[in-house]
């Protein structure tokens, strides 16, 4: 809906005040405000103003009658919805009895200090505070009289504001203040404006600013630290940090986040690129930077452009990106040498060194040509790869020598050493962080992380369980099976940061579908927790969702990837990991796996064979994809092959679980297997987009401190990391997340889950899950590349389990707060 203010032209005798109200139309139109102008001398004034008056109560979301000296529109006074002005020079004396008729929605501004006891006096009627004294007199100079004209704006916006939750002028005020350099002056109106609205974006926007211009360096990238942290996909926080660091001379740093900037304007808003000189910036501090460059351990820029400055990595899902047998930049300061995993002899082929024909061994590495082991209480492997083939390494024990050939290169080769040894290669070696060979019984000797992409709960449910997936039933009869488990997003990307952190997708702001971020720093993964206990960290993955730039290597000693499919189907990544958890089963591991072939049903893929051939005919039927499996209408033909498919992994997986149950006692494990959201095709036209289908998953755990029993206590993924610390008995930093202990794992649980999906181009949904209620809520306007969107229009409602909707007043506004204060710091403040 549109906007508009109606502003009727009356009678003012100073020529100067005149003109300067006037100036009034002109803020208004730069606010985007439908701006009529009706002149109090025109012919047929009456029916005009009627028409006028028609079209803002029919098609206008904020309704405002401007009026200078005007009276008589007495129908605006039984419309409770308009913000009628009074701009009032001549004494209040000679409307007295119109103005006796106005009601709590008028704002009067008296040019005399004396009319407004008067009116108080009389007219009891209007609201104290809604009528003010403006000193605009013809004594004033210009600037005092503009000043004065847009303090009348702003109290005029500021009540039309109740209706939208915007200050829009006070915006404007410190935006001219600021491009003028009037910094004093302006900073009052910032303070005034955070007291307002303290999660706006602008807040951090006019603090950094101000603080630049102030020559405040430290203070000002504080904050523009903070704009990036919090709104990683605005292109202004990243322009802004780097006009910092540019001013710090901080080359390097400023060249990365021009060229974040650079990249989000040229998906969002192109022309601003060349309206900010961003290529120009660019060239300036590149250019600079390698003048006196840092040092081998700062990614060179043209690395930072193959992936568009971290904001854009397809390396994982295309074959033109050869990455084996070189180093793969993670952040701009970290990086891991790629080789190939395993099976050399049938992937080291000519510009086949991507990650589809090839799998990938990502570690950290020293490079050079001799290593020493170091002091260690028991042996150690040493992975080793090497740049040429036939390189020797001579080896020393002590006083005892050996040769060993090292065949093939860009592979790396585990070598069993003693503590202490030391290593000469014949030729340029990558050799990665020792492993000790023992476990620690303050650990556990295997922690197993089984990821089940899109395995929701909807066909576990009851007897379904055992129907669908029998062998993981049987598995986790002996664990903890939580039927009351809901994803924070909708898919992948956002709930997959979620997990490993403990962060909601408001919080750590992955869900930009083109646009990739990574999870915050100062935020510690859930590898990084075990990690620090002394775990050998691997992750086995071929979700290119699931990629290092992202952070998902953050904690990892080894992560190994090659897209799901070709290198790591369920049959595949099962044997893999069978093999991997025998390999190091000397140590405490620490191994998350992923298994992503649900997603074959969505996305078309032909299905394995012991899954076509039981599909009857009328289950093979066309459907269409839908963009994403969570995007799409309600199938029973999915379904059916869904539940097919559910059940050949959990045949497959049945594999894994044998090897568990004959090789670990449950006291010396930790298994858990759980999943990142439902599927769009469960849901029913009729149903909210964060229903249960796509919110609730599966949620299972296995192993030492495990009770043995069905939970049906309400459980947020974010809970996840939490669980896993306090069954590895790790301590969690006193660091703010969204996770809670569930009262089942010895913690005080939660009252309810949030779901919500945060979606460019979409409208913003939420659901909150409580014991007795679920609470549904829905903004039409649609999510903006940056996370925000406007708060208009929205729907919410409570309903039963069962589905009915119910009038629960008081929980319903309750859980509407709830709603409300999350999604916050994602509103715009126009």
């Amino acid at each position: 809906m549109e906007k508009g203010i109606l502003y009727i032209d009356g009678k003012i005798q100073n020529l100067e005040i005149s003109n300067d109200i006037l100036k009034l139309k002109t803020v208004f139109q730069q606010l985007d405000y439908e701006v009529w102008t009706l002149r109090e001398s025109d012919e047929f004034f009456d029916q005009k103003l009627k028409d006028f008056i028609d079209i803002l109560r029919k098609n206008i979301e904020c309704k405002a009658v401007i009026s200078c000296n005007v009276i008589g529109i007495e129908e605006l006074y039984s419309t409770k919805d308009f913000l009628y002005v009074i701009l009032l020079e001549e004494h209040p004396s000679h409307y007295i009895e119109y103005l006796k008729r106005a009601n709590e929605n008028s704002l009067i501004f008296c040019f005399d200090e004396k009319y407004v006891d008067y009116i108080k006096i009389h007219c009891l009627n209007i609201l104290d505070t809604n009528i003010k004294y403006v000193p605009l007199t013809k004594e004033l100079d210009e600037e005092s009289r503009i000043t004065i004209a847009a303090q009348i704006a702003l109290e005029i916006q500021e009540q039309v504001a109740i209706r939208r939750g915007t200050l829009s002028i006070l915006k404007l005020l410190i935006q001219n203040g600021l491009n003028n350099g009037n910094f004093d002056q302006i900073y009052p109106y910032i303070v005034k404006y955070k007291e307002r609205n303290p999660k706006d974006i602008d807040v951090i926007v006019m603090e950094t600013i101000y603080n630049l211009y102030k020559n405040d360096f430290d203070l000002a990238l504080e904050y523009a630290l903070e704009g990036v942290r919090k709104y990683p996909c605005n292109g202004e926080m990243y322009f802004n940090l780097a006009t910092v660091y540019k001013k710090q001379e901080n080359w390097y740093k400023a060249l990365w986040n021009y060229g974040k900037a650079n990249t989000i304007y040229f998906y969002t808003e192109n022309l601003k690129r060349e309206k900010l000189k961003l290529p120009l910036l660019i060239s300036e501090c590149r250019e600079e930077y390698e003048k006196n460059p840092k040092n081998d351990n700062y990614m060179t820029y043209d690395e930072m452009v193959k992936n568009k400055f971290g904001l854009w990595e397809a390396a994982f899902r295309n074959i033109s990106s050869q990455l084996i047998g070189k180093y793969y930049w993670e952040s701009e300061t970290e990086k891991r040498y790629v080789g190939i995993y395993r099976d050399y002899i049938l992937r080291n082929c000519s510009n086949h060194d991507d990650l589809i024909h090839t799998k990938g061994e990502f570690i950290k590495v020293t490079e050079g040509n001799e290593y020493s082991v170091g002091q260690y209480d028991t042996e150690v492997l040493l992975p080793i790869a090497v740049e040429n083939q036939k390189t020797n390494h001579e080896i020393w024990d002590g006083d005892k020598r050996y040769i060993i050939l090292q065949a093939y290169n860009k592979h790396f080769n585990y070598y069993r050493l003693p503590s202490g040894a030391k290593i000469r290669s014949s030729m340029k070696a990558y050799y990665g962080k020792p492993i000790p060979l023992c476990q620690k019984e303050d650990k556990k000797k295997l922690v197993l992380n089984i990821f089940v992409d899109g395995l929701g709960q909807y066909i576990l449910n009851g007897e379904n369980f055992k129907r669908n997936m029998p062998y993981t039933a049987h598995f986790f009869e002996k664990g903890l099976v939580c039927t009351n488990a809901y994803s924070t997003a909708e898919w992948t990307y956002p709930s997959i940061a979620n997990y490993i952190t403990g962060l909601d997708t408001t919080h750590h702001m992955l869900f930009h579908d083109m646009l990739d971020g990574t999870i915050p720093k100062e935020y510690p993964t859930l590898a990084e927790y075990f990690q620090e206990k002394g775990y050998f960290t691997s992750k086995m993955c071929g979700n290119w969702r699931i990629i290092p730039t992202y952070g998902h290597a953050r904690g990892y000693d080894q992560f190994i990837y090659q897209h799901q499919w070709i290198g790591f189907k369920a049959e595949m990544i099962i044997g893999d990991v069978i093999d991997h958890i025998e390999a190091f089963k000397e140590t405490n591991q620490f191994l998350w796996m992923s298994i992503g072939d649900l997603h074959d049903v969505a996305d078309g893929i032909d299905l394995p064979l012991s899954v076509q051939n039981k599909m009857k005919l009328e289950e093979r039927v066309i459907e269409g994809e839908g963009t994403t499996s969570v995007k799409q209408s309600y199938s029973l033909v999915k379904i059916k092959a869904y539940e097919k498919m559910a059940k050949r992994i959990d045949i497959l997986l049945n594999t894994l679980y044998q090897y568990l149950e004959s090789n670990y006692k449950d006291e010396d494990i930790i298994v858990s297997l759980f999943s990142d959201h439902g599927q769009g095709y469960f849901l029913k036209d009729d149903e909210h987009f964060m229903a249960s289908g796509r919110s609730n998953v599966a949620f299972m755990f296995r192993g030492a401190g495990v009770k043995a029993e069905n939970c049906d206590e309400i459980i947020s993924t974010s809970d996840y990391i939490r669980i896993m610390c306090k069954l590895a008995d790790i301590e969690m930093k006193d660091i703010e997340i969204d996770g809670k202990l569930p009262i089942v794992f010895g913690g005080n649980g939660r009252e309810y889950a949030l779901s919500e999906s945060i979606h460019p181009k979409d409208p913003y949904y939420a659901a909150i899950y409580a014991k007795d209620i679920n609470f549904y809520f829905e903004n039409p306007f649609p999510v903006q590349d940056d996370g925000r969107f406007y708060l208009k229009e929205y729907r919410a409602w409570i309903t039963d389990k069962n589905g009915n909707e119910i009038n629960d007043w008081e929980k319903f506004n309750i859980y509407l707060n709830i709603v409300l204060e999350h999604i916050r710091p994602l509103l715009i403040y126009d």
